[in-house]
């Protein structure tokens, strides 16, 4: 048969044009579909970063008179720990973190509460206890670092798009609609700071002393300064993109230098535990004897911890 033929009926052409129009008829319900979920989870999420603004600390002192551009915030300490755990992303409370770590101390020390020494069973304990702290220090850690990654090609689309004739203030809002997390979140606040009346001097300090990211500190003190003693914005934007992948490479070469110290530290931070489980799993009558003197036990936990801080300060560098 041949297949100029069959196209050259009017049947087929029939049959294979509805088949075409079925098709899109399909992917356009899917797509309309897909947009209107698109269209709630974004009018969903602004919902609750406004309800956040509306909460905050800032919002709070504006709407109280309290807060002004030039203030400082300092934290005290239970301040310091929400602000952590908010830079985290984990949208987490201090109370939520504890209630975690009560819940992994009792699950951990169950079995050896029966089976073992009670210092193993608060050693278990203690372990399960930090968990969920150690879960938000390597998530603020892994935020902060690709909030650092994202903020030069952020700096470039800002610059982009002031070039293109949009305003400082478009151009955040144009930024945080494009980018991905967590630059967007950050960049969504502040605008959603700003459609609430808080003044632009305000929201822009604010989110330095929140993100606690010295490129985001940078932007603000040299927006602040651009826009009072004037300039060319482009210019001060294309600079900090410089500047920001200057500190990228450098964090890298800093990480590639210390390669060699960091795996040694991580190596003494956890031979003594090592040597010890192995000890009382092949002698556990010798390594009772440390078990039967809890003082020296805590003594030897408190050296052990002083080391591990000594040995992370040593290979650390701010810059």
């Amino acid at each position: 048969m041949d297949i100029s033929s069959i196209f050259s009926s009017p049947p087929a052409i029939a049959a294979g044009l509805s088949i075409i129009a079925v098709v899109m008829l399909i992917a356009d319900m899917f797509s309309s579909s897909r947009k209107r979920i698109d269209q709630r989870v974004i009018e969903q999420q602004r919902k609750l970063v406004r309800e956040q603004v509306s909460k905050s600390r800032l919002f709070k002192e504006w709407k109280a008179g309290g807060a002004s551009a030039g203030e400082e915030f300092n934290p005290n300490f239970q301040q310091r720990l929400e602000l952590y755990l908010e830079q985290s992303g984990l949208r987490l409370t201090v109370t939520d973190v504890c209630r975690r770590s009560v819940l992994f101390a009792t699950v951990a020390g169950v079995l050896p509460a029966l089976y073992c020494h009670y210092s193993i069973t608060f050693g278990a304990m203690l372990t399960g206890a930090v968990i969920p702290w150690i879960h938000v220090v390597i998530s603020h850690r892994k935020r902060m670092q690709k909030l650092s990654e994202q903020l030069p090609e952020v700096f470039d689309f800002m610059r982009r798009s002031v070039q293109a004739g949009q305003t400082i203030q478009n151009a955040l809002q144009i930024v945080a609609k494009q980018t991905s997390s967590p630059v967007s979140d950050e960049l969504t606040y502040c605008c959603e700071q700003q459609n609430l009346g808080l003044p632009y001097e305000l929201t822009l300090r604010d989110m330095a002393q929140r993100t606690g990211v010295v490129e985001f500190q940078l932007f603000s003190v040299a927006l602040l300064m651009q826009r009072q003693a004037g300039g060319d914005p482009t210019e001060v934007l294309e600079n900090l993109a410089e500047l920001s992948r200057k500190r990228g490479k450098l964090a890298m070469k800093i990480k590639a230098i210390t390669g060699e110290g960091r795996m040694q530290a991580n190596v003494l931070s956890l031979m003594p535990f090592g040597a010890f489980v192995g000890i009382y799993l092949l002698d556990r009558q010798y390594a009772s004897i440390l078990l039967n003197y809890p003082y020296l036990l805590v003594g030897l936990i408190v050296a052990i911890a002083t080391g591990i801080l000594w040995i992370r300060k040593i290979i650390n560098f701010e810059y």
